[in-house]
């Protein structure tokens, strides 16, 4: 069955010399990889251009259950990319979060508020007038509340520290590395309230950042049960 539906690019990978495996997030239909090839032909509906992570496309494919692998007959930029590809901070903010998108969007199956929020997560990343310091915590955030294990920031009061197992805030009389420390408990409960327009309302420094973001990565490791390591964590932790 033809069917045309929005999609982001999350990886690509070589098959051979004329063939890309290309896996997209789409509106209708969740995770899904496509065959494409040919890419650097002039015919070729698929550009070489079009493979950047977070990419926002509108294709037309034959819908077929039978095969692993689907074919697009047709496709069209839906947001042509004015500060991502130019600004190396803001390009690894997108490799990363393409990454966790692709790792934890297994499923051919649609989650509406997830793709939502990745549409709007790519347009205001791609805004240079947006603060990016906080940009991958907030996302990280907004994400896990799309899929429904947010922290619960409700429970939050000075003092209380984060298990990343239950998602909530309390006190702990003994050590556990699944406990986030007063601080940063402190700072992650910050940013829950923060949309990305707002990503500068609080500074956070680099040590504690970079322990936010291992924590937070654990937190996903523990609700999603996805084990891989996420190979663009340490450009980032370079960069932020």
């Amino acid at each position: 069955m033809n069917e045309k539906t929005e999609a982001i690019v999350l990886h690509s990978i070589k098959h051979s010399d004329t063939s890309t495996i290309l896996h997209l997030l789409t509106e209708k239909f969740g995770h899904l990889a496509f065959a494409v090839s040919g890419i650097r032909g002039k015919r070729s509906r698929i550009k070489a251009s079009m493979l950047m992570p977070l990419t926002l496309l509108e294709i037309d494919f034959n819908n077929n259950n039978k095969f692993d692998l689907q074919r697009i007959s047709d496709a069209k930029l839906l947001h042509t990319f004015g500060a991502i590809p130019f600004d190396p901070a803001r390009n690894a903010i997108a490799i990363f979060i393409a990454e966790v998108l692709h790792k934890t969007q297994r499923e051919p199956n649609p989650v509406p508020a997830v793709f939502a929020l990745v549409k709007e997560t790519i347009l205001k990343l791609d805004d240079p007038a947006i603060h990016i310091g906080n940009f991958h915590l907030i996302f990280l955030l907004r994400y896990a509340a799309a899929l429904g294990f947010a922290p619960l920031a409700d429970s939050y009061s000075n003092g209380l520290m984060f298990n990343i197992a239950d998602g909530t805030f309390g006190a702990s009389t003994s050590a556990s590395n699944l406990m986030l420390d007063k601080e940063e408990s402190a700072a992650l409960n910050a940013l829950c309230s923060l949309s990305y327009e707002r990503g500068s309302d609080i500074t956070i420094g680099r040590q504690l950042k970079k322990k936010i973001t291992l924590d937070l990565m654990d937190f996903f490791r523990l609700h999603t049960n996805e084990r891989q390591e996420f190979k663009s964590l340490n450009v980032i932790y370079e960069l932020f």
